[in-house]
């Protein structure tokens, strides 16, 4: 078996671990016959649990709109056609059962879903050797959120950019941002990138609209979902795994979370127009902006670094001898500890100790990159 068939292997199996290690405590008492261990919380059935009950099935988007537990935000269009999807054949399942099967269901289909899509995903990044370097984050994170489904998009734009079809790069982009919004960074880059190189032309623009195009069902059919989506991220001051998690204990979270905005605006403008002009720079690029506005992110959950690392893979930046797997180790400590932790957001508890040290990291990594931006056109 070759290197990359064997790491394939691994990268699934890996994602069968997560699966197990996010088990519900309520299926760990069916297959195990009691709880083996702490119950994690999987955000996808945490959310759908708080707005659907087994004997009452309520369409996203039609009905009410749905909220992504800890977020605090609307879920993204796909994550809400995934969520309808798990949601609908956990209430058929379990109408005349128990709760286990209504949560069995859910997570039964979260498990397929991730399974399929990281497979899928493994087959585009090719023979990269340094693959391994996502294990862990894969392990500890895949299976949290099903944000980890953006990565195939995601890639599949990068690898599109990369080869100069721009048009499909904006497709999957687009089609990324309805599962994360984190991806809207890498849309917002590609956009201004092909506006700017002469690029962008009327194909560009039609595949524009066909990525945002669940966007735009959404607003047809609950336009207020823009307004809660707007009135939350404006006013929810909220810094939860952040850096300046430091920062609101001292100045409160509110300035804190709108310095964070503005840093992280900021930090998009000047990163976008920094865009090299030789496409072949534009891979790695797209892994500094990445970075650059995961560090400063007012959220910065630890799910959404696998989003970052896959795209360092692809530029071929995550090197075996840096400091990338502590900093995985420390990304899946703060995941566990904030899962587990009665009180994660103290400053006092050790899921903030893991956390600032994994941003500690993460800041040295962002200005080491941010170092080499200027030296990208030589």
């Amino acid at each position: 078996m070759c290197s990359a068939m064997k790491t394939n292997v691994l990268i699934a199996l890996t994602v069968l671990a997560s699966i197990i290690i996010y088990m519900p405590s309520e299926l760990q008492g069916v297959v195990f016959g009691r709880v083996v261990w702490g119950p994690l919380k999987v955000e996808l059935i945490e959310s759908i649990k708080k707005s659907l009950t087994p004997s009452e099935y309520r369409a996203p988007y039609i009905d009410y709109i749905p909220e992504i537990v800890d977020h605090g935000l609307p879920a993204p269009p796909l994550y809400g056609v995934i969520w309808a999807l798990a949601g609908y054949f956990a209430y058929s399942a379990s109408i005349s059962a128990d709760r286990v099967v209504f949560t069995a269901v859910v997570y039964a289909v979260q498990a397929i879903l991730v399974l399929l899509f990281t497979v899928l995903t493994v087959r585009y990044l090719g023979d990269i050797k340094t693959r391994v370097l996502i294990l862990v984050t894969l392990a500890f994170c895949s299976m949290y959120s099903i944000e980890s489904l953006s990565l195939l998009p995601l890639v599949l734009s990068l690898l599109n950019a990369k080869r100069g079809d721009y048009s499909k790069s904006i497709l999957y982009a687009g089609l990324a941002t309805s599962i994360s919004y984190f991806n809207f960074t890498l849309l917002v880059l590609l956009f201004f990138y092909t506006l700017r190189e002469g690029y962008f032309n009327k194909k560009c623009g039609l595949m524009l609209l066909a990525g945002l195009l669940p966007y735009i069902a959404v607003y047809i059919v609950k336009p207020e979902y823009y307004v809660i989506l707007l009135d939350r991220v404006l006013y929810r001051y909220y810094t939860p795994l952040s850096l300046y998690r430091v920062t609101s204990s001292i100045i409160g979270e509110e300035i804190s979370y709108k310095i964070s905005i503005a840093l992280w605006l900021t930090m998009l403008v000047v990163t976008t127009a920094l865009t090299p002009r030789r496409s072949e720079r534009l891979l790695e690029h797209a892994y500094i902006v990445l970075l650059a506005l995961y560090t400063l992110h007012p959220y910065a959950y630890p799910q959404t670094l696998l989003l970052v690392l896959i795209s360092g893979l692809l530029a071929n930046r995550l090197q075996p001898e840096r400091y990338y797997l502590l900093l995985e180790l420390l990304n899946a400590t703060t995941i566990i500890l904030y899962l587990t932790s009665q009180s994660p957001l103290s400053l006092n508890d050790p899921a903030q100790w893991a956390t600032q040290a994994r941003n500690a990291l993460l800041l040295i990594s962002t200005l080491e990159a941010l170092s080499a931006l200027y030296r990208i056109e030589e």
